[in-house]
């Protein structure tokens, strides 16, 4: 296996830089571009960036192709104010947890024809997922099922993508081995395999939980 860098570095994020840098990214997902962007290749990087509050979208040689403030941005970055995960729909629509907003916004993508070549704009037909979450952390789709981790009030809460309506949450459930009944405590990552099956990284209690069926 090779290594490399695509791009990186600490300083304070402007638009006329043109690449973004990084300063508390804590995901990345790697998903199909926008329909109808070519000769960019197959995926694209999404890059959330917790620190700055703003989200970078690379392709898999790190040249920016398009870039949107998430989240609250503050004067001190080393406040975790905006993003820090991401999941990435049909058409390259974006969805991204708000840590001090307490949603889940959701981006579209347009071309634009030049550089860069592609803009986000809120969803003009669902601009936020949930109202206040509680420390809304990771992100997961499904389907038209989005999962969303609260890792404050340790939850796990499911959301319809088509009309951002809530469908329900879990915090505790009962071990079908031990009979015990467990609880989230930090729940922080989730994703889905292709059966269905949920993986939540419980961050205080150590462990990754899974559940069985979407």
């Amino acid at each position: 296996m090779t290594s490399g860098t695509v791009f990186g570095g600490v300083g304070y994020p402007s638009p006329s830089q043109g690449l973004l840098p990084l300063f508390y990214s804590d995901g990345i997902a790697v998903a199909p571009p926008p329909t109808g962007l070519t000769g960019y290749g197959n995926e694209l990087l999404y890059i959330p960036d917790s620190g700055f509050g703003y989200f970078a979208v690379t392709d898999q040689h790190g040249n920016q192709l398009g870039y949107f403030q998430c989240g609250i941005m503050l004067s001190d970055p080393s406040v975790i104010t905006g993003c820090p995960t991401a999941a990435v729909g049909p058409g390259g629509v974006i969805y991204a947890p708000s840590i001090n907003q307490g949603v889940v916004d959701v981006f579209v993508p347009i071309l634009t024809g030049s550089t860069p070549p592609i803009a986000y704009i809120p969803s003009p037909t669902m601009p936020t997922i949930g109202t206040g979450l509680s420390g809304a952390y990771g992100v997961a789709l499904y389907g038209t099922t989005l999962f969303v981790t609260q890792s404050t009030s340790n939850t796990v809460s499911e959301y319809s993508t088509v009309d951002g309506s809530f469908i329900g949450s879990w915090s505790s459930w009962t071990d079908p081995t031990t009979h015990k009944k467990l609880s989230f405590s930090g729940p922080y990552g989730i994703s889905i395999d292709s059966a269905g099956d949920i993986y939540v990284t419980d961050h205080l209690n150590n462990r990754i939980d899974v559940f069985t069926g979407a």
